[in-house]
């Protein structure tokens, strides 16, 4: 009897699978499917093409062996929040950011700013002293908190 295990990498916005079991599978990435051949029956990688990535995704592997089944997996893959320029002179450029919260804290924890992150692309730290400030950035479950120095 076959396996199939996931790996994902978010950060190179891969998607690699390990099968088993059989040496032809069909794969659908968010609709396209690709028909994979294998060396053999054995552990081997399928590779996603990260051009058929999207923010969300669903994968579907079915192999030409019965007894195998079909495997589905859905998943989101977010792009790496970007603040620039770190340290700043006054403003704070945002990016890939979307929905969610922004909120800027000094460094002893005093809320300062809350923004809604929708229509938000920099934050102004201009009026405020130089020193360490965390921007928290909560989107759904996923919240980071990145240290801004201004100068």
């Amino acid at each position: 009897m076959g396996t199939i295990t996931a790996k994902r990498l978010e950060d190179t916005k891969t998607v690699s699978y390990t099968v088993s079991g059989s040496n032809e599978y069909n794969v659908t990435v968010n609709g396209v499917v690709r028909n994979y051949t294998t060396a053999s029956s054995e552990a081997s990688k399928i590779e996603i093409d990260a051009n058929l990535l999207q923010p969300t995704n669903t994968v579907i592997i079915a192999s030409n062996s019965d007894c195998q089944g079909i495997v589905e997996d859905q998943f989101n893959i977010n792009p790496a929040i970007t603040l620039y320029p770190n340290p700043t002179a006054d403003v704070v450029n945002i990016e890939n950011v979307s929905k969610g919260l922004i909120q800027v804290y000094t460094n002893s924890g005093v809320l300062l700013m809350e923004k809604n992150a929708e229509n938000t692309k920099t934050i102004d730290l201009k009026g405020y002293a130089a020193g360490m400030y965390l921007v928290k950035i909560t989107q759904g479950a996923n919240v980071e908190t990145f240290k801004v120095i201004l100068k």
